[in-house]
C-alpha cells in the first residue's frame, strides 16, 4: 500500500514506516549475530533466519508489493474518473 492516499492515509504511514523499520531491525540483528557469534548455533541459525528474511523479501514480498501498489493506484485512479463525471 502506498502511503498517504486512501481513507485512512495517516495509519498507513505510521503502519509502512514502523512496521519497515521493525522488519529491517530484526534483519539486521539476525545477520549481525551471525557473523559475530559465527560458531554458536545461534549465530548458525541467525545466519538462516537472516537469508530467509532476505530471499522472501526480494524474491516474494517485492513483486506483490508492485502489483498491490499498480492495483490501488488504478482502483483510486477509477474512482477519481468516476467522481469527476
Amino acid at each position: 500500500m502506498i502511503p498517504g492516499i486512501g481513507p485512512e492515509w495517516k495509519s498507513s504511514i505510521i503502519e509502512d514506516v514502523g512496521g519497515s523499520a521493525l522488519k529491517f531491525g530484526a534483519y539486521s540483528f539476525f545477520n549481525t549475530a551471525s557473523q559475530t557469534m559465527v560458531r554458536t548455533p545461534f549465530g548458525s541459525m541467525s545466519g538462516f533466519v537472516a537469508g530467509t528474511v532476505e530471499t522472501v523479501a526480494k524474491e516474494a514480498l517485492a513483486p506483490v508489493a508492485a502489483a498491490a501498489t499498480a492495483g490501488q493506484l488504478t482502483a483510486h485512479a477509477g474512482c477519481a474518473i468516476s467522481a469527476a463525471f
